[in-house]
This record gives C-alpha cells, sequence and structure tokens, in this order.
C-alpha cells in the first residue's frame, strides 16, 4: 500500500471514528468551549483534518474556476484559515484551538465557529 492509500485509509478511518463520537458528544455547529474541551484528542484532530480537507477541495475547485473566468468561491474563513494555517500541523491548530479556551474560562460557552472566526483567525486584526 503506497504513502497516499495508506494515509487515506487512515483518515478515513479517523473521520468517521470522530464523526460518530462526535454526534454523540454534539460536535456540531452548536459545539462550544465545554464541548471542545471534553472531547477527545483523536476527535479533535479528525474534526480539524476534515476542515483542512474541505478547504483544499474548495481551493483545488477554484483552480478549476479561475481557468474557466468564474467568480471566487474562496470564502473569507477559508482565505484566512490558510493565511494563518499554512505552516501548522492539525496538531497545532487542535493546540491553538485549545489554548484559546483554556486562556479565557469565561468564554466557554462561545461556540467552536464563532471562537475559530473572531478569536483565533481575527481578520480584524
Amino acid at each position: 500500500m503506497n504513502k497516499l492509500a495508506a494515509f487515506l485509509s487512515v483518515f478515513a478511518f479517523l473521520l468517521v471514528a470522530g464523526t460518530a463520537q462526535a454526534q454523540e458528544n454534539r460536535l456540531s455547529s452548536t459545539i462550544n468551549g465545554t464541548d471542545w474541551m471534553a472531547t477527545a484528542q483523536v476527535e479533535k484532530l479528525a474534526f480539524v483534518e476534515g476542515i483542512k480537507y474541505a478547504i483544499a477541495i474548495e481551493f483545488e475547485i477554484e483552480k478549476v474556476r479561475q481557468k474557466e473566468n468564474k467568480p471566487s468561491i474562496i470564502s473569507p474563513f477559508e482565505q484566512t484559515w490558510v493565511k494563518k494555517f499554512s505552516n501548522y500541523t492539525t496538531s497545532q491548530i487542535v493546540h491553538e484551538i485549545d489554548k484559546f479556551y483554556k486562556e479565557s474560562p469565561e468564554r466557554l460557552n462561545v461556540s467552536l465557529g464563532r471562537a475559530l472566526w473572531y478569536e483565533i483567525l481575527n481578520p480584524q486584526k
């Protein structure tokens, strides 16, 4: 089995395992810091890997759209994610999210999406 096939197999397993457990733990658009901090590391890694994979797909689609002179579909979130995290490992991204919630325990009620956009990626700065 080549490296890519092995990676994809492991990724698919983690994503499926993470998704099943995530559903049980309410890992969805309503996940907040309390939920995130109670989530197992492997599930956090699978969740972030899923975000990275979805963004990578969007950028591949964007290449085709540019060749066809179609408007961009890359969102500000995706642009900012790539700008900030392009040299980060998945573990480092998870660490950044953990760090935000650990350093701001009063913000544990803030949704993960809001924390990522307004606090971690912080496009306003």
